[in-house]
């Protein structure tokens, strides 16, 4: 199956074009601010979520997060399933966690342990599961290996990244092998 990530970086997408190409995309919801903390929309969310629909493409959705917190991570999930209703999702809703470009979120800031950073997780995961939805967590190899007890979020979906042609060392269902892939449209 080949799933394609898009947000508003993609701008203004085609999607007649870009659904022979793919069998499905993961749509950024929306993420939580680096600094403040504020939950923020994708601004292309709904463009992308009218523009899969009417070309019949299966979607899932996925939110940044820099909760702190297991109440901020069920707030991001209640807030993400809030984005998304009354759309049939066929993929998962899944929580991103990685660190911040600069290193410096309010994630990293507070010094989240590996515990901690998984009971976020999982307070997320389950709080979407509990809406009725099929939850899944997104993130790197090497964040999955050093800042999160992966083996605890195995009854979730799990999409991983790892930039190259060999295949992730851990337990994965989604493999993202690049950051840099194109498709028409």
């Amino acid at each position: 199956m080949k799933l394609i990530d898009v947000s508003r970086y993609n701008g203004v997408i085609d999607w007649a074009k870009v659904k022979p190409q793919v069998d499905g995309a993961i749509l950024r919801a929306g993420y939580r601010g680096y600094v403040g903390g504020t939950l923020v929309k994708d601004t292309m969310l709904n463009a992308n979520l009218a523009g899969t629909r009417a070309v019949g493409l299966p979607i899932g959705v996925y939110f940044v997060t820099q909760a702190i917190t297991t109440a901020e991570a069920r707030q991001e999930a209640r807030y993400t399933i809030s984005l998304v209703a009354g759309h049939k999702l066929e993929l998962p809703i899944f929580i991103d966690t990685e660190d911040s470009p600069t290193g410096s979120g309010r994630a990293d800031r507070n010094k989240l342990t590996k515990e901690m950073r998984t009971e976020i997780i999982q307070a997320f995961c389950d709080e979407v599961e509990k809406q009725g939805y099929k939850a899944g967590v997104y993130t790197g190899e090497y964040w999955a290996k050093t800042c999160l007890n992966w083996g605890e979020l195995q009854k979730y979906s799990k999409w991983v990244a790892r930039y190259s042609q060999l295949t992730p060392t851990i337990a994965y269902d989604i493999w993202q092998y690049t950051d840099e892939g194109r498709v028409n449209g």
